[in-house]
């Protein structure tokens, strides 16, 4: 998307390097202002803010072992740090348009 005068560019690394993203855009005459990492592999970060953490769902541990060629342990149960179940996600608010309010423009 466009903010102002700046672009926003999503970019999916498979396995990155040291400011990959920025050289590629240097590359081609482009400054990078902001970098935001959403996801480590199988892991959404959220709103995780730098050196916070959360546990991780058993889901995502299992993908991690996946991922890796690793085998599940058996037995795998939830404890402080691996949480049992991924809550259900929040409702979206409607927009104004769709609650068929006007839009401020």
């Amino acid at each position: 998307g466009t903010t102002g005068a700046h672009t926003w560019v999503q970019v999916i690394l498979h396995e990155g390097h040291n400011r990959q993203i920025r050289r590629m855009a240097e590359a081609v005459g482009h400054t990078v202002l902001k970098l935001r990492r959403v996801a480590i592999g199988p892991l959404q970060l959220a709103d995780l803010k730098a050196g916070q953490w959360r546990g991780l769902y058993t889901d995502e541990v299992q993908a991690l072992y996946e991922l890796t060629g690793g085998e599940v342990p058996k037995g795998l149960k939830h404890s402080d740090t691996l949480m049992p179940a991924r809550p259900a996600p929040k409702p979206r608010r409607k927009s104004k348009k769709q609650r068929g309010g006007k839009r401020n423009r």
